[in-house]
């Protein structure tokens, strides 16, 4: 039988500090579609659909990181890494 330690040094143990980065570099794009818009270069729905999509992938990133501190399932931490990457690709918009 296979024991999980929850100290194990997997990926997931690293999405509670990734949820903060990714909101912190995040509100950083999100500041700068902000300044665009106010320049007229982008849309105004622009950087409050980037501060949307930012929050709400920094909230399932912690929530994942919180509510599966059992053994590890590889295809759930896949789904959540890619969804972190959603609001880089969100820079195409400029």
């Amino acid at each position: 039988m296979m024991k999980s330690h929850l100290d194990d040094g997997s990926p997931i143990d690293q999405h509670g500090r990734l949820a903060v980065i990714e909101l912190a570099l995040g509100m950083l794009v999100a500041g700068i579609y902000y300044v665009f818009s106010q320049l007229g270069v982008v849309a105004h729905w622009v950087w409050k659909l980037t501060l949307a999509v930012q929050c709400f992938v920094s909230i399932v990133l912690y929530v994942h990181y919180s509510m599966n501190r059992r053994s590890r399932r590889l295809w759930v931490e896949g789904i959540v890494l890619m969804l972190a990457l959603v609001p880089w690709l969100m820079i195409a918009f400029v």
